[in-house]
């Protein structure tokens, strides 16, 4: 990684194996600044496109979901991954700084080539959210009670490398068994991507229908 400024340096780096761009970064990744620690961030991003394999501006590549601060004064700021407003199921990323330092930045980030590249190809958006919504509900195959109302949001999901327009459909219910399944199908074509049962992931077990989700911050 280039920095134009010889004080900025890096002591640890791990590389995403899908991407071969960086899940885990520290160091001194920015000068100090008296910019908000957001701006901070968004600052490294942007002079590290080539690095992350990113093509917009960091604003509007990533959404910050959270702040706050530790005890011993580092800023925690938490982002999620989007684009052009469609979140990257399991993208999220954490920055830590601390006096006006950004000092790590972790979470795996999806190179935009390949989501325009999945996104754009072929044919548009074909089915509706309450569409996707009933395809869950048929690939379920159980008269469930669910105990929330289910629900559709437009995302993007990578799966062996390749971003697919999705709707994520949560399911969530206690009889005839306790579940809370996400269903992500395919916005295009209807059909089911991925689904796991996040009540089996929480609890470890293994059910043959979990998925591993890289870029989650750690």
């Amino acid at each position: 990684v280039n920095h134009t400024n010889s004080s900025e340096y890096i002591e640890s780096i791990s590389l995403s194996k899908a991407f071969g761009s960086p899940s885990f970064m520290s160091g001194k990744l920015s000068n100090s600044s008296t910019d908000s620690a957001e701006k901070t961030v968004f600052s490294f991003l942007n002079n590290s496109k080539p690095t992350y394999k990113l093509k917009k501006n960091a604003t509007e590549s990533f959404k910050v979901i959270k702040q706050e601060k530790e005890n011993l004064g580092a800023q925690v700021v938490r982002f999620q991954q989007e684009y052009n407003g469609i979140k990257i199921f399991g993208f999220q990323q954490i920055a830590h700084i601390k006096n006006g330092i950004l000092q790590s930045f972790s979470g795996s980030v999806a190179p935009e080539a390949i989501i325009e590249e999945g996104i754009n190809n072929g044919k548009q958006k074909q089915i509706t959210k309450d569409e996707a919504i009933n395809i869950a509900k048929q690939e379920l195959k159980m008269n469930a009670k669910f105990t929330q109302t289910p629900t559709s949001e437009l995302n993007i999901y990578m799966k062996e490398d390749k971003a697919n327009l999705v709707y994520l459909v949560k399911l969530k219910f206690l009889e005839p068994e306790p579940g809370n399944w996400y269903y992500f199908i395919d916005a295009k074509t209807g059909k089911v991507v991925e689904k796991f049962n996040t009540i089996a992931h929480e609890d470890g077990q293994d059910n043959g229908t979990q998925t591993t989700v890289e870029g989650k911050g750690v």
